[in-house]
């Protein structure tokens, strides 16, 4: 059953100790559906500003999406929390983790890299513009996301799994579309990573182009106390693609 505080729509299974769960561009909380039960401790999925029954933002960006989600942790009395953030999750964890050290046990970073764009700034440009036309032509974003979810799969996925990654995707409104997009340039935490001494798990797919297994690891080698993990035969989706997979990784993270 899903309930809402401090602007987030969330839900809640399992006992422990926490983990915060955040979702990336074009997923719902609905992303981490599998793990509900089959990792411990209390797991806390939210939806991010926009996306399900979440309120919006002005301002989509990564301050203000901290200072939204400290509120949220403060309304559920957690003090020292885990979290795990796949794609622009992890980018939103890693963020967090610099801007609050203190308040972080663990992080599980899945999918996601320390840095976004080019030195030249081209990469930024093609992003934009091959995620954004679409809109601008006039497309709906149930058209955007059949368009979009096989490349971001690995190549045996199921028609079922593509199907439940499109109806998340398809449930966004443009202008959170458009906003998430956008919130990703200019963010830069490579520098600080060194600085991240909490124990950090790393989850990469081997067919995943948005976080390639290679910037994936070089991240880790980084992290002072991280753990790597190369998921074979899966993409960008990873958690949804291999469930199994995924939670036997977080469980043998949690037992080392």
């Amino acid at each position: 059953m899903l309930s809402k505080k401090a602007g987030f729509e969330y839900f809640e299974s399992g006992e422990g100790k926490p983990i915060l769960l955040l979702h990336g561009i074009g997923t719902t909380l609905e992303i981490f559906k599998n793990q509900v039960d089959k990792i411990p401790g209390r797991l806390i999925a939210v939806n991010l500003p926009g996306y399900g029954n979440s309120d919006g933002l002005k301002h989509f960006t990564f301050e203000n999406i901290y200072c939204r989600l400290k509120e949220f942790t403060s309304c559920l009395g957690l003090n020292e929390f885990s979290l795990m953030g796949h794609s622009l999750g992890g980018m939103l964890s890693i963020d967090f983790v610099c801007r609050d050290f203190n308040s972080i046990e663990k992080l599980y970073l899945i999918g996601t890299t320390p840095f976004f764009g080019s030195k030249s700034g081209s990469f930024e440009k093609e992003f934009l513009k091959a995620r954004l036309d679409p809109i601008r032509q006039g497309k709906s974003m149930r058209k955007i996301a059949n368009d979009s979810i096989k490349k971001l799969t690995g190549p045996n996925v199921s028609p079922e799994l593509l199907t439940s990654l499109e109806e998340q995707m398809s449930s966004l409104t443009p202008q959170t579309w458009e906003a998430s997009v956008r919130s990703l340039i200019g963010f830069n935490r490579k520098r600080e990573l060194l600085s991240i001494t909490k124990p950090c798990c790393i989850i990469s797919g081997e067919y995943d182009k948005n976080a390639p297994p290679r910037t994936m690891q070089a991240m880790s080698k980084m992290l002072p106390n991280s753990s790597y993990y190369l998921m074979e035969g899966v993409g960008h989706m990873m958690q949804f693609e291999a469930p199994e997979l995924f939670n036997k990784i977080i469980c043998e993270f949690l037992e080392n």
